[in-house]
């Protein structure tokens, strides 16, 4: 379980899963995404990207 927020700032949590060599997140209403290894890697590459761009006094 990964905890987070959604937009309205209520907290929720992402499901993580390996199923055979595929990542699956699940939204807490189900909805899941089936990454590929090269894709999580994507994934996360993108996600470093977007927190190397954001201000660190926004998280203050």
């Amino acid at each position: 379980m990964l905890p987070c927020s959604d937009e309205q700032g209520r907290d929720r949590e992402l499901t993580l899963a390996f199923t055979g060599r595929r990542l699956v997140l699940t939204t807490p209403d189900g909805t899941a995404a089936v990454l590929t290894p090269l894709q999580s890697e994507r994934l996360r590459s993108a996600v470093r990207d977007l927190l190397l761009d954001v201000d660190p006094s926004d998280y203050a």
